[in-house]
């Protein structure tokens, strides 16, 4: 007997069909080793931070 669904037809070039395509990167799956653009600049105002209270520390000890 027939299933009622019929089989989806070989894509052209008698080749399989192509996985679906990732999601882009940026949304919830990032790709791993690529940080967002938030954590950069956190990271960087915080190294910035950093370095102004050693300013102020080294200049207020003179």
């Amino acid at each position: 007997m027939m299933s009622a669904v019929p089989a989806p037809a070989p894509a052209p070039g008698g080749r399989g069909q192509a996985a679906p395509t990732p999601a882009p990167a940026g949304e919830e799956g990032e790709e791993e080793g690529k940080p967002s653009l938030t954590k950069l600049f956190i990271a960087l105002g915080v190294v910035l931070l950093l370095a102004v209270v050693l300013i102020v520390f080294f200049a207020i000890k003179k």
